[in-house]
């Protein structure tokens, strides 16, 4: 037969009979201290409204510049191609190929 073998508090789960503290008047209520999520979201989607803006009138500005580029001519660095002479042998490929 098994005996019945006395549980101990440590056992059972139980630590010790202590209450939890209570909050008093001097600690602060930490929903009243956290800022509230819906409010960083505002603050966030404020801010990505905000870069937005900044970033289509960027856009908008080297749009103009590319523009001015291209119509002086002076697109992709400056450079501009110098036609290539073409040999009698590469003229003759060019033509056997029907190009």
């Amino acid at each position: 037969m098994v005996e019945d073998a006395p549980i101990s508090k440590a056992e059972e789960g139980v630590v010790s009979n202590t209450p939890l503290p209570t909050p008093s008047s001097n600690t602060p209520n930490y929903i009243e201290t956290t800022p509230n999520l819906l409010d960083k979201a505002d603050a966030v989607a404020a801010r990505m409204e905000a870069a937005n803006k900044k970033s289509e009138e960027l856009l908008i500005k080297h749009e103009a510049v590319v523009a001015r580029l291209m119509i002086s001519g002076r697109a992709q660095a400056g450079v501009v191609a110098e036609p290539k002479e073409e040999t009698p042998a590469e003229y003759k490929e060019r033509v056997l190929r029907g190009g």
